[in-house]
């Protein structure tokens, strides 16, 4: 259902400025951003959480979609919801179609689109160098965040959701966003959070009567009816049924394990990150006073709290918090509507020029950096026959065993990866163990009857290792050293 004031435009009923002609609303500029973003997302594949995603699409396209772990050696066989089995699919359809290099066009597409459609979300501000400000404030805590994770493209949805719901348009434009997106990321959640408080938000600023504040609820609560429609029908349909549905809660309520992951960790007051979000909500707050525009307080309320609990939480404030921002941001320079530059036709071409750059990036090899893995180490013991085996047990760091799972699949066999939610506690307990030094690292790996171990030099483990008269050092290289158990690894 929708509702349409008399005597009001589409844009003036969404609270948005009225179209004005000039370089602030020339439409090449959301090109452009789309550009640069084209080009900084394009860069080498190095997220670790990444290479787990595009194994199991590996997996997925060979016809196993994945139930339970097959990848470890500590949670083999227990339930694995894969909340992104459809962008683990597409990225290893694109890979077995075009290569490593078609990953990083589609990585570049979804960081141009966010760029651009963040620039749409500035259009409250009332001139070029303020919205430049508000785009660098989200660009700053964005480019700490985006990478080739599915989160990516949730990231784009969730600005999409701001452009579409922050207009008076058929609700229904969020049905085929939705469908995807639960099936893509585990984020949908929030989105169904942000479409709803920017609805709300849209209402109660339109002139109404003194019950404004209860229609708008009525209004928000039937405009994201749709959309919780879509994810429901799309878990369904899903490998995972409703499971789908339940990861989110089960992830962020109901698992100790992810304590130990630094992107659930509590933000750091003096980060980049951190920093730009506080920035960017100080401007939004200025906005919503000097607008009058009370009906985003609730969801700048839960984009505080949601941000203040885990710092996983900063990009997608950094991203909802946009159009308040613009609302707030001093005006500043000289460049505004109804001044157009003489060199506005270069545009264009300069945008071209730059997705040219973009593509030549993104098909440039080597597509994966591998700086800050193991490489060298991980061969040698391939070469003396101890990875990708069920005979020897190896222990290394989460983010080396996805790397082992991009590199040998459901062969890997490994210690432990990202995948929190798989994992008995006691074995995240001990991998804290092994990596902050608590002590007892002899009955941990004793526990797991350990024969082999990659782990970074400098840390405290590597130098237990070395003096330890049990293990024999087979390898440095690359800021890691791989140890074997004497008498008990094979060849050893």
């Amino acid at each position: 259902m929708q509702f349409v004031d008399e005597g009001r435009t589409a844009d003036e009923g969404a609270g948005l400025p009225a179209p004005r002609r000039g370089l602030e609303n020339w439409p090449w500029w959301t090109v452009s951003w789309w550009a640069i973003g084209a080009v900084l997302g394009a860069g080498r594949l190095s997220d670790n959480s990444f290479f787990t995603h595009l194994a199991t699409g590996r997996l997925i396209l060979d016809g196993t979609v994945p139930h339970t772990d097959s990848y470890t050696f500590t949670a083999t066989g227990r339930p694995w919801v894969v909340q992104s089995w459809l962008a683990s699919a597409v990225d290893a359809s694109i890979e077995r179609a075009v290569g490593l290099g078609g990953v990083r066009l589609f990585q570049g597409l979804c960081v141009g689109v966010t760029l651009a459609l963040l620039w749409v979300l500035t259009a409250h501000a009332d001139a070029v160098l303020s919205r430049f400000v508000v785009m660098i404030g989200s660009g700053l805590v964005g480019f700490i965040w985006w990478n080739e994770r599915p989160q990516m493209l949730a990231f784009a949805f969730i600005a999409a959701v701001l452009v579409g719901a922050g207009r008076r348009v058929s609700v229904y434009w969020s049905i085929p966003l939705f469908l995807i997106w639960v099936n893509w990321h585990g984020s949908w959640l929030l989105g169904l959070v942000v479409l709803a408080g920017t609805v709300f938000a849209r209402e109660v600023s339109a002139p109404r009567p003194d019950s404004r504040w209860t229609r708008s609820i009525i209004v928000a609560t039937t405009s994201t009816m749709p959309a919780l429609a879509a994810c429901v029908i799309g878990a369904v349909v899903s490998p995972y049924g409703t499971a789908l549905l339940m990861f989110p809660f089960r992830l962020a309520a109901g698992n100790p394990n992810i304590k130990y992951l630094g992107e659930w960790y509590r933000p750091d007051l003096v980060s980049v990150d951190t920093l730009a979000t506080i920035a960017l909500a100080i401007i939004a707050t200025i906005g919503v006073i000097r607008s009058r525009r009370w009906g985003w307080i609730p969801l700048m309320l839960v984009l505080g709290a949601l941000s203040v609990t885990a710092v996983r939480n900063l990009p997608i404030a950094a991203i909802a918090l946009v159009p308040m921002a613009a609302l707030g941001v001093p005006s500043l320079g000289t460049l505004r509507a109804g001044r157009s530059p003489r060199w506005q036709t270069q545009i264009p071409v300069i945008a071209v020029i730059v997705v040219v750059v973009s593509v030549l990036i993104a098909l440039t090899p080597p597509h994966i950096a591998t700086e800050g893995y193991p490489v060298a180490v991980v061969e040698e013991f391939a070469t003396r026959g101890w990875i990708a085996t069920d005979t020897e047990r190896l222990i290394a760091t989460d983010t080396v065993g996805n790397y082992l799972e991009l590199r040998d699949g459901a062969a890997a066999s490994v210690f432990v990866d990202d995948r929190a939610e798989v994992f008995p506690t006691e074995v995240y307990a001990d991998h804290a163990d092994l990596v902050w030094d608590r002590g007892g690292w002899r009955a941990v790996l004793d526990r797991y009857q350990a024969t082999l171990v990659i782990w970074a030099e400098d840390d405290e483990l590597s130098g237990h290792l070395t003096t330890d008269a049990a293990w024999r050092e087979v390898l440095r290289s690359g800021g890691f050293v791989g140890f074997c158990r004497i008498g008990r690894a094979a060849g050893c």
